[in-house]
């Protein structure tokens, strides 16, 4: 796993693709995501009812295991554990 910033990790997002990464939640405990914002992938009664562009300090990412979606600030560690396009057969295990 290496440190990836936030700026890195919204142009991988942004190309629609499924991105596995582990943070550091607020309470201190690290916690593994596969996420995207690929609206495609997200189930249809969970896509956005509307476009709402979140703050700069904030990235909001849609986890594909939970089926929930998620927001990360800006001061968040993230460590890069994978990148897939979005064609996989198995979105978040390799």
């Amino acid at each position: 796993m290496e440190p990836i910033t936030h700026k890195y990790l919204r142009s991988l997002l942004s190309e629609g693709k499924i991105v596995t990464f582990t943070f550091t939640k607020k309470d201190g405990t690290d916690r593994s995501i596969c996420a995207t914002t690929n609206i495609s992938l997200i189930p249809k009664d969970k896509k956005p009812k509307f476009v709402k562009v979140a703050p700069v300090e904030q990235i909001c990412v849609f986890d594909l295991e939970k089926e929930e979606w998620r927001s990360l600030q800006a001061d968040t560690k993230i460590l890069l554990e994978n990148v897939r396009t979005p064609n996989t057969k198995d979105l978040c295990h390799a």
